[in-house]
């Protein structure tokens, strides 16, 4: 099991860097040989299709948690738990479906999708995509969520890169060619059909004993079950609301043409965020463990490193980027989209933000707060959808707004607020809390004095501030702690 977790710990790695590069070399290269608005049309469908996924992936979380808590303990309640929902997932793909075709005879798709393209080709071109997941795609889905319990999670990581892999070629080999978007979709539903065959072959011959997945259980179950996977439908939904509803509602307001502008900053600036993910994932399990055995105060001493760490790490970079982010953003996408600062600064600020939200959220996920983890994810999507709704008119500097307000609401009141209340007593090192919110403020001036393009004394001054900010955070933390940190980048200068 110990070489398993070190694979899943690599692999898990290696997708990370994977897919960020997918990210970074697939925009440039649409945008080279799509125009703006045939790729706006693109982002803005497959954000609608990711939305209707969420009844199939809130369904299939469901079924792969509660298969994995049953595997080891009550193997014939696993099988007819992973039986009946094989029996009942065509229903799924079909709801989706028809989705897809009461929005159509609405004649509805021009509330979510502002493109020249006819309703009649987005809703073939969007039919061909749930297609794919009907008849092979979600059954696949589902398989890959019965791997963990088995030591096999790095599996399913190799599986990812090797399908984002697929969908990249998919992709530039359409836009090098200049098929139509119906051409690609037929194109996605044919060699991810294939892909998909071949991993259930390959599942089949890994867990032999599982096979054939449909034989236990029943549909009745399989309603049931479904039916129960509701809430995981819809913390789901509300999560794509924030990655991928958010396109469906600029697109109308703001056009399509703006939505490769809008993907673009906003994965520079995602790109730029995962040293907090680096820093997440090894502290999760020593947060659960430190609540688990009451040890509160080094508890707040691990979120206090985190903040300062990764805090500091975030302000300096993006600080330090104005002076680069303009020329590597017209070099990367080859002069196609105009770099919008604003967009980029304001994202930034979000960024960093939901950065120290991030450990609480984090934290309070892996204690099982459901009820907090779902109501974060209401306050976020629900503040970011309004905002955007009652400051369209402003353009971009209202979305920008609408992000920011987002985060202010869920990570530097809402969650911090229902962390002290879980923790249930003084919480030591709070001026962290309050010094958070003061530095992305500071940060935020910074950049709009940038914007105004006032006198570089202004910028030298309120960078002080921010030093001052980081330094008391530092200062937060325990004296052990701080001089591991100091001895660590010690010898970190001494080999350089």
């Amino acid at each position: 099991m110990t070489d398993k977790l070190s694979k899943s710990i690599s692999y898990k790695a290696l997708q990370t860097v994977g897919f960020t590069m997918y990210s970074l070399l697939l925009i440039p290269l649409l945008i080279r040989y799509w125009d703006v608005a045939t790729y706006g049309s693109w982002i803005a469908i497959y954000a609608l299709f990711n939305i209707l996924q969420v009844i199939e992936f809130g369904h299939n979380t469901y079924i792969g948690n509660t298969f994995n808590s049953l595997v080891n303990t009550n193997k014939a309640k696993a099988r007819e738990i992973l039986g009946s929902a094989f029996k009942v997932n065509i229903l799924t793909g079909t709801i989706q479906m028809i989705f897809i075709w009461v929005i159509y005879k609405l004649g509805a798709f021009g509330f979510f999708i502002k493109s020249d393209l006819p309703e009649s080709d987005i809703a073939v071109i969007l039919s061909l995509l749930l297609l794919y997941r009907l008849l092979i795609g979600s059954y696949r889905g589902l398989l890959i969520k019965i791997l963990n319990p088995f030591g096999y999670i790095y599996k399913s990581y190799q599986i990812s890169l090797v399908e984002r892999f697929i969908e990249f070629v998919i992709l530039t080999s359409a836009a090098f060619s200049g098929i139509s978007l119906i051409d690609l979709a037929l194109l996605w539903f044919i060699i991810k059909s294939m892909y998909s065959i071949g991993i259930l072959i390959y599942i089949k011959k890994l867990l032999p004993e599982y096979f054939p997945w449909w034989r236990y259980g029943s549909f009745k179950t399989g309603l049931k079950n479904l039916w129960q996977s509701v809430a995981y439908m819809i913390s789901t939904f509300m999560n794509r609301i924030v990655s991928d509803g958010v396109l469906l509602i600029v697109s109308p307001l703001m056009g399509t043409e703006f939505l490769p502008v809008f993907v673009a900053t906003r994965s520079i600036v995602n790109f730029s965020v995962k040293v907090g993910d680096i820093f997440l994932s090894p502290l999760g399990p020593e947060l659960i463990n430190h609540h688990a055995n009451r040890f509160y105060d080094k508890l707040m001493r691990i979120v206090s490193y985190y903040w300062s760490i990764t805090g500091t790490i975030l302000v300096f970079g993006f600080a330090f980027s104005i002076f680069l982010i303009e020329p590597v953003f017209e070099i990367w996408t080859g002069g196609k989209l105009r770099f919008r600062p604003v967009l980029f600064y304001g994202l930034v600020v979000a960024a960093v933000l939901r950065n120290y939200g991030a450990i609480l959220y984090v934290f309070l996920m892996g204690i099982n707060k459901s009820k907090i983890v779902l109501i974060t994810t209401f306050l976020r999507s629900a503040t970011l959808v309004l905002g955007i709704y009652l400051l369209y008119p402003f353009g971009f500097k209202g979305l920008v707004i609408s992000f920011i307000a987002s985060e202010v609401i869920t990570s530097i009141i809402y969650l911090p607020a229902s962390y002290i209340k879980e923790m249930n007593y003084k919480v030591v090192n709070s001026q962290s809390f309050w010094i958070n919110p003061m530095v992305a403020s500071a940060l935020g001036l910074f950049f709009y004095l940038v914007v105004i393009e006032t006198a570089p004394i202004w910028l030298v001054v309120v960078f002080i501030g921010i030093l001052l900010l980081l330094y008391l955070q530092f200062r937060s933390i325990e004296k052990t702690t701080r001089a591991k940190l100091s001895s660590l980048w010690q010898r970190i200068k001494n080999v350089s």
